[in-house]
């Protein structure tokens, strides 16, 4: 599979099965859980070793618990941030240094890759406690991540992005309720 066909499985049906797996292993009931998912979502921010140019996470989550349920907002949810960079291959995964820049500003960032790509991506991600890896075709965590210290400035930017994504209709949506 290509890197368009890898990212459309991961906004459409492998998504369920992510949010199933991030909820277990966290310890988190599901119940009325909602997501919204970004693509090509911008990071003004300069690159790691000080490159000034753009980059683009390849899919950005909110996922957010308890949305339909009869208690207050506030009571017993579980709203969590995840970022996406998928890698087609073994190739285009050692050339990406830019990850590093989604790290400060979601509660999650994973590799999402193909299963033929997954050790490469566990070699990759193995002394990095913050970096999870996520096999898009059988859709499990194969590496669960440490939560990260989000820097509010940052969060704040991502937010913006989505933001200026739905204005422009520059970034695909996809809204779905897990019953």
């Amino acid at each position: 599979m290509n890197h368009e066909e890898l990212k459309s499985q991961l906004m459409g049906a492998a998504m369920q099965p992510f949010i199933k797996s991030l909820f277990d292993r966290l310890h988190v009931d599901r119940g009325g859980t909602l997501y919204n998912s970004f693509e090509e979502v911008s990071s003004r921010r300069p690159l790691a070793g000080g490159q000034n140019r753009t980059s683009r996470a390849d899919v950005v989550t909110f996922i957010s618990t308890g949305a339909y349920d009869d208690k207050p907002k506030f009571y017993n949810r579980a709203n969590f941030s995840v970022v996406f960079e998928v890698k087609a291959t073994a190739s285009d995964l050692d050339r990406d240094e830019k990850y590093v820049n989604y790290l400060s500003c979601t509660d999650f960032f994973f590799f999402a890759v193909p299963t033929g790509v997954c050790a490469h991506a566990l070699y990759k991600a193995s002394e990095m406690p913050n970096v999870g890896v996520f096999d898009i075709q059988r859709g499990i965590i194969v590496k669960m991540p440490e939560p990260q210290t989000i820097v509010p400035s940052y969060y704040m930017e991502l937010l913006e992005q989505v933001t200026y994504c739905q204005r422009r209709n520059s970034g695909k949506r996809n809204t779905a309720v897990d019953a």
